[in-house]
């Protein structure tokens, strides 16, 4: 049998899908999304620079790697996720800000004052919370800490963000960071076979 092994690049690629598969397990998650995230940023940066130390003997590969071809938005982006990771490394955990936006909630008194000190008490600790919208599709559910908290309302959209990329939903940010990564990876790989 002839088995051809990833390359090592591939291998960080593979860790890298991995830790975005978590991310999107926890998406409701505090703190779990935020520990897969500080994961996803430090694999998925590490591709290229696992790709050139793997292929910076191999002819051709210089040039071809020196060669450029994001575009400008692209090229600011990569310096954002980079900039991210190096953050994560040297000084803090991102942070994500779980965006919830609502309407129409239908409360009582007692209950929201409950529901509301549930939740800051989530974000000063570090409580999992766990927001999920009922069979009916009027009813939602919170789970703060094991106790669970029922209301009626719409939630138009909500996403999780981080300050310092703050204009889409840091999952999109990953996604798209990801997909580039993955081609740059492809492109490698078939061009210079090891």
């Amino acid at each position: 049998m002839n088995f051809k092994l990833d390359t090592q690049t591939q291998r960080k690629l593979k860790e890298a899908v991995f830790f975005f598969g978590k991310m999107k397990e926890a998406y409701s998650l505090i703190p779990d999304f935020d520990y897969y995230l500080s994961a996803f940023v430090s694999a998925a940066r590490a591709v290229t620079l696992v790709m050139v130390s793997e292929y910076a003997h191999t002819p051709g590969f210089n040039e071809w790697n020196k060669s450029d071809d994001w575009t400008p938005e692209e090229k600011v982006f990569m310096d954002a996720i980079k900039d991210l990771r190096n953050t994560t490394h040297k000084k803090y955990l991102p942070t994500t800000l779980f965006d919830i936006r609502a309407d129409n909630f239908a409360f009582t008194p007692d209950t929201w004052a409950d529901f509301k000190e549930q939740v800051e008490r989530a974000k000063a600790g570090g409580i999992p919370v766990r927001v999920t919208r009922l069979p009916d599709g009027f009813m939602w559910e919170a789970e703060i800490d094991g106790k669970l908290h029922k209301f009626k309302g719409s939630i138009p959209a909500s996403g999780r963000r981080i300050a310092e990329l703050p204009e889409k939903d840091i999952l999109e940010v990953c996604s798209d960071f990801l997909e580039a990564v993955s081609k740059v990876v492809s492109e490698c790989t078939s061009k210079f076979p090891l």
